[in-house]
């Protein structure tokens, strides 16, 4: 038998029984309320970048230019195969990265709230 796969296989395993029993963060070893926006982020692989960083200040190939009160302002991003790729575009540009971290955890429900 392959360890490897072994090893996968229970950790899959062991993943699914405690995603089914309520749990969907698993991964985490401390109290789900004491988790940090970063860190429920980092888990699912949403990341936030400034606006100038990523794109510059010179115009696109169609020759258009983000507005400079754009350029210093945070969005967020999820990697392509994400299940969350699609609502990142609804979360609106942030003044910090912190407000955007923030933004992007109440957008997709990743603080559980007591009634959850």
């Amino acid at each position: 038998m392959n360890t490897e796969y072994a090893l996968t296989s229970k950790y899959v395993k062991d993943l699914h029984n405690e995603m089914s029993q309520g749990n969907p963060y698993p991964e985490v070893k401390k109290p789900l309320d004491q988790l940090t926006n970063s860190e429920l982020c980092q888990m699912r692989d949403i990341a936030v970048y400034k606006v100038r960083d990523v794109y510059g200040t010179e115009p696109n190939k169609q020759g258009r230019s983000i507005p400079l009160t754009e350029l210093d302002k945070w969005f967020v991003s999820s990697l392509a195969e994400s299940p969350l790729v699609s609502g990142v575009r609804e979360i609106p540009l942030a003044d910090t990265y912190a407000e955007a971290e923030a933004l992007a955890v109440e957008h997709f429900g990743l603080r559980l709230n007591k009634e959850n």
